[in-house]
């Protein structure tokens, strides 16, 4: 039996929700681009051993060489250096906001460049989750607000949703040749190979770095690497060979909610009435646009069966 789609973005989302913290933790001990590279490398060694596990072990098509590449430089390289670079300044929580935004980003990709239709419903509800979004960070997490000092670390982060949007709608149409194993896995080499390429321009100390990380650091680290990056990568492009790119991307508002939660259970942050306000709006947003989905699905499907009944 075949997990559900939603089951699959709910893990993810909650091991995403996990990552800012883990992410937060680690740059006390990291510069962002020695996270950046250590955590990719990481990743491609947990991705290269599953993918020979399960027998796909195959260099993709040379016409499809020029589409991983571009995977690789939005992930494994703009992605994170902005979100890392953004997060020294900017609070978990508001980061959190910003990279929310990603969703906005792959529905107008998506329909400019895949043809997915731009429904009312798809608006309302990616606009409901954002205002979920909205009053979760902006009302319900006391001390999380932008200020004016960290607004050019705010528009670095914003890279990083953009640059997720573009890694969901270009590797879409990946997910009708390869398995969510092999994108995620080549995706990853790509990038990586790119981080190797360059890393005395952003990470001259890399070796010093790692000698003085504690066990704690390393142990945040390798959750990033093995499950923030390579185990949800899998799961993301696997839920997006079974649906369309906006409806997939409308889950990561719960991003948001998910890291808020986290941080309550392990560092004790309160959680508001207009938390619990705000992520019941998440959950609508969500809820609306799947709803959007299936309800095309069936006015299609009744559509055909009139037809076919009439022309028989």
């Amino acid at each position: 039996m075949a997990v559900p789609v939603g089951a699959l973005l709910l893990l993810t989302v909650v091991i995403w929700g996990l990552a800012y913290t883990a992410i937060d933790q680690a740059l006390l001990q990291v510069s962002p681009g020695e996270l950046t590279f250590l955590r990719h490398v990481i990743a491609t060694a947990s991705l290269l051993p599953v993918l020979a596990a399960v027998g796909a072990l195959r260099w993709p098509a040379r016409t499809d060489a020029p589409r991983f590449f571009l995977l690789g430089v939005a992930s494994t390289v703009a992605y994170p250096l902005a979100l890392y670079s953004g997060q020294v300044v900017v609070p978990p929580g508001t980061a959190a906001l910003l990279v929310a935004s990603m969703p906005v980003w792959t529905l107008l990709l998506a329909s400019a460049l895949l043809g997915e239709a731009l429904t009312r419903l798809k608006v309302l509800g990616v606009l409901t989750a954002m205002a979920g979004v909205t009053v979760i960070v902006g009302f319900g997490t006391p001390g999380q607000e932008l200020t004016l000092v960290a607004v050019e670390h705010a528009a670095l982060i914003l890279v990083a949703p953009a640059s997720w949007a573009v890694f969901t709608v270009a590797g879409k149409p990946l997910t009708a040749r390869y398995s969510g194993v092999e994108i995620a896995t080549w995706s990853t080499v790509a990038g990586t190979a790119i981080l190797v390429a360059g890393l005395p321009a952003y990470a001259p100390n890399l070796a010093a770095a790692t000698l003085s990380v504690s066990p704690s650091g390393w142990a945040w680290i390798l959750f990033l690497g093995v499950f923030s990056s390579a185990l949800t990568t899998i799961l993301w492009f696997h839920a997006l060979s079974r649906a369309d790119a906006s409806q997939v991307a409308v889950f990561v508002y719960l991003m948001p909610v998910v890291a808020i939660l986290w941080a309550a259970a392990l560092l004790g942050a309160p959680v508001t009435p207009l938390l619990a306000a705000g992520g019941a709006l998440v959950l609508g947003g969500i809820a609306i646009t799947n709803y959007g989905k299936a309800a095309t699905a069936r006015a299609r499907g009744a559509v055909a069966y009139a037809t076919n009944k009439v022309t028989r």
